[in-house]
């Protein structure tokens, strides 16, 4: 009967030492930082804006550039892997809405896993907001009396103004304004005309390019700028996409994250401290991140943030 005790004790020692181990082997697994939700807004076009192009007989480039401008954005900022894109245009709204309804009307089996459910429109951390305040469609040509060529050059010229919209506070976070243009030469005999509109799409694709990854870096990257994903040697992985127009040969500052700052009279949050600690020029801009060398290192490692070096910036 001892026996049969002492074996019981001793077995439930040994379960409950091992669950204990178990317990202790269990290290709580960090918190993952929450995505960010960002909403593009449709893009505007200042009244005054609306009013000379309308005047000039022609809307359709300024449409076919912010048509084209809200493709290409959307595809720019999810490369950088930093944001969930909310919808927001009236378009992807109503879209949502029929298939909801759709749900909604018993043609749908709702037990079926994958199905959406009803209500579950995720809200935006931030919106984009963008303005078209200045257009321009310019065309100059001249004609050689000698041989007979007809030069062209056309300029498409446009002016923005962006801003980030904290949607829980509406507070302001950047903004920036900027003027791009996209020019187009053409030599052709006065005899042979060329393919309608074949031109005109490719400055208005460019244009449109040029603008998106302008936004990128003038108004994401300097709110949300990237970070140093790992360090091997001199190599540096950094949060850097392709789509956002970064080219091989670019110098990035590299920057250390100190205590948080704030201002000494309103108390606002200024965010934290930025410490200069090297510069990496990129070697290698793939699909997601991209490699670059440390060409000043003072202690460059994962976690620090990246900004487009001064003399970048100035090109």
């Amino acid at each position: 009967m001892l026996k049969t005790i002492a074996t019981t004790a001793f077995c439930l020692t040994m379960i409950c030492g091992a669950t204990s181990l178990r317990a202790a082997d269990q290290t709580p697994t960090p918190a993952q930082p929450k995505p960010l939700t960002l909403a593009i807004g449709r893009i505007t076009v200042n009244p005054s804006v609306i009013e000379s192009v309308q005047q000039a007989g022609d809307t359709m480039p300024l449409r076919r550039v912010i048509e084209s401008m809200e493709v290409k954005l959307q595809g720019t900022i999810k490369d950088t892997g930093k944001f969930i894109l909310v919808a927001r245009n009236k378009d992807d709204l109503q879209s949502v809405q029929e298939e909801q309804a759709l749900i909604s009307s018993g043609l749908v089996d709702k037990t079926k896993p994958g199905t959406a459910q009803l209500g579950d429109f995720t809200g935006a951390n931030f919106m984009l907001e963008t303005q078209v305040t200045d257009f321009q469609d310019i065309t100059k040509q001249q004609v050689n009396e000698g041989t007979g060529t007809t030069v062209k050059l056309r300029t498409i010229r446009m002016e923005m103004s962006c801003k980030i919209v904290d949607t829980s506070t509406t507070e302001i976070l950047q903004t920036s304004e900027f003027t791009l243009s996209a020019k187009d030469l053409q030599q052709q005999l006065e005899s042979i005309e060329s393919t309608p509109g074949t031109s005109s799409d490719k400055l208005f694709t460019q244009l449109a390019g040029d603008l998106s990854k302008k936004v990128m870096r003038d108004i994401i990257y300097k709110q949300f700028p990237p970070r140093i994903l790992a360090k091997t040697g001199d190599i540096v992985t950094i949060q850097i996409s392709r789509g956002t127009g970064a080219k091989k040969g670019e110098k990035w500052d590299v920057f250390a994250l100190g205590k948080n700052l704030k201002d000494p009279y309103t108390g606002k949050d200024l965010g934290p401290e930025e410490i200069y600690i090297g510069q990496v020029e990129l070697t290698r801009v793939n699909p997601d991140k991209s490699q670059a060398k440390a060409i000043e290192d003072n202690g460059i490692e994962a976690g620090a943030i990246a900004r487009p070096s001064e003399t970048e910036e100035k090109e």
